[in-house]
């Protein structure tokens, strides 16, 4: 954490190197889920400003990425909750381990998953699926006219899908037969 503090502090000097910490450790137990700035301000005990302005210089530094949904809409991209994933699953574990004694392996590998396809994609095509009834497509990559659907499950036995059916029922509802999406679930 020294070191992602020295790095950060070029930018920006946190006010509270503790709150600054702890902000960095939520964000690795959360890395691989949908991000809720205000409840993560009140645990940390910042201002949503101050936390929004801290994930803008972390995102910037390559620490974190904040993933946006995918829609057709540009409307809803903007107004759902990202999803945050640590570029360096090295530091991640380093921060998520040292706090944590129930770590959930699934949130890592996603996150592992998440910089492969960084590599490969780049972090411009990565987005992700989630509808109200809280179905959920871990990554939605656009290609050109495709769009390839990946799910992420640690074991076979968590993968269910009659959670991707909706994503598929709802894309073929709004796109012509040139778009093909491809499923590809990955278990660790």
């Amino acid at each position: 954490m020294i070191s992602v503090y020295h790095c950060f502090k070029r930018f920006t000097r946190p006010k509270n190197i503790i709150k600054f910490n702890k902000l960095l450790k939520l964000l690795a137990e959360q890395s691989g889920q949908l991000l809720n700035v205000t409840s993560l301000a009140k645990t940390v005990g910042l201002a949503k400003q101050t936390v929004e302005e801290y994930l803008f210089i972390l995102e910037n530094t390559y620490i974190i990425k904040l993933v946006p949904p995918f829609s057709r809409s540009s409307k809803v991209e903007v107004n759902k909750a990202p999803k945050i994933f640590f570029y360096d699953t090295g530091l991640l574990q380093m921060l998520w381990l040292s706090s944590f004694a129930n770590v959930n392996i699934g949130n890592i590998f996603e996150t592992s998953v998440f910089a492969e396809l960084v590599k490969k994609y780049g972090t411009e095509n990565i987005r992700f699926w989630r509808n109200k009834n809280q179905n959920e497509i871990d990554f939605i990559l656009k290609q050109r006219t495709e769009i390839i659907s990946i799910e992420v499950k640690e074991s076979f036995y968590n993968f269910r899908y009659s959670s991707m059916k909706p994503f598929l029922n709802n894309l073929c509802r709004q796109c012509v037969c040139s778009h093909l999406s491809i499923f590809l679930i990955i278990f660790l």
